[in-house]
C-alpha cells in the first residue's frame, strides 16, 4: 500500500534490523529519532539519530510527474479518496503505474514490464546500478523526498540510509503529523494539538497514549481526518492485533496506511 511506513525486526543476534521508507509513496508527514548511534546495513554511507520529514505535506506531492512511455502524458501522483475526492497520499512513480487501489486508473503495468521496471528496478532484471542510472533517480518523487525528507529511500535503490543496524536497545520514537496542504486534512506543519511539526507529540489523548494511538491511522486517513501518532517498539503494532515485543522473529509496521474501501 502507499504509506509513510517504518519497518523493524527487533533483537536478532543482540541487533535491531530498521528501516524508514518512502518507496511506494507517502500518506504523512514525519519524525523519526533513534536513541543509539546506528551502522548502515552495507555499504558506507552517513547515518543520523533524527529524520525530519515533518514538510513532507500533500502539497508537496507532483502534479505532473514524467513516467516515460508508460503514460502519454504527465501524470498526477496525488492519491484521491474514491468518495470525498480528499487528496489522502502520493503514489510514487513505480505505485503509480502498478498499484491497483484507490481505483487508480494508470495501474496497468507489473514492476517488471519493460515501460515500468525503471521505475520499480525488480532485480532482476534491473541492476542496482542500472536502476540509479535510470529515469527515476530524476523524477519530481524523487527529488521531493531528498528535499523534504532527506536521508530516506525514494526509490529501491536510493542513496539514502537505507537498512539499519541499530543495537538492540535503542529506542525508537516514530511522530506522525497532520498531512496538511490543500486536500483538506489538517493544518501545515502541525499535529492534532497545534504544536509544531517539529516537537514530537507527548500529551496524552482522552487518558489515551499517543503511542498507543499509532494502531488505527488507517481508518482516520480514509475518512480524510488529520492522524498524530509516535510509536516505540514497546507499543507499535504490526496488524493493531497487540503490542509489539522486541522478539527475535518479530517484525513492526509503524505505517499510516491507505487502503482502498
Amino acid at each position: 500500500p502507499i504509506d509513510t511506513k517504518f519497518e523493524a525486526t527487533f533483537g536478532v543476534g543482540d541487533v535491531d534490523w530498521v528501516d524508514v521508507s518512502l518507496v511506494d509513496g507517502w500518506t504523512l508527514p514525519f519524525s523519526f529519532n533513534m536513541s543509539k548511534k546506528c551502522t548502515p546495513g552495507e555499504g558506507a554511507r552517513d547515518i543520523t539519530q533524527h529524520i525530519d520529514c515533518s514538510q513532507l505535506v500533500m502539497d508537496e506531492c507532483p502534479r505532473a510527474e514524467d513516467v516515460g512511455e508508460a503514460n502519454s502524458g504527465p501524470v498526477d501522483l496525488r492519491v484521491r479518496h474514491p468518495g470525498t475526492g480528499n487528496t489522502v497520499g502520493c503514489f510514487s512513480p513505480c505505485s503509480a503505474l502498478t498499484f491497483t487501489n484507490w481505483q487508480n486508473p494508470l495501474a496497468k503495468y507489473g514492476p517488471a514490464d519493460e515501460v515500468a521496471r525503471d521505475y520499480c528496478c525488480p532485480t532482476p532484471p534491473e541492476s542496482p546500478g542500472e536502476c540509479r542510472a535510470g529515469p527515476v533517480n530524476g523524477t519530481d518523487f524523487v527529488r521531493t523526498v531528498h528535499r523534504s525528507c532527506p536521508g530516506v529511500y525514494g526509490y529501491a535503490y536510493d542513496d539514502g540510509m537505507g537498512l539499519l543496524l541499530c543495537p538492540s536497545d535503542t529506542l525508537y520514537e516514530m511522530t506522525f503529523f497532520c498531512p496538511g496542504g490543500s486536500g483538506g486534512a489538517g493544518g501545515r506543519g502541525k499535529d492534532l494539538h497545534g504544536a509544531d511539526a517539529q516537537s514530537p507529540l507527548s500529551q496524552p489523548h482522552h487518558g489515551e497514549s499517543e503511542h498507543a494511538r499509532a494502531e488505527h491511522p488507517a481508518e482516520q486517513m480514509a475518512a480524510a481526518e488529520p492522524v498524530n501518532a509516535t510509536a516505540t517498539p514497546k507499543a507499535a503494532t504490526a496488524d493493531s492485533s497487540g503490542p509489539l515485543e522486541k522478539e527475535s522473529t518479530r517484525s513492526a509496521h509503524a505505517a499510516a496506511e491507505t487502503k482502498s474501501t
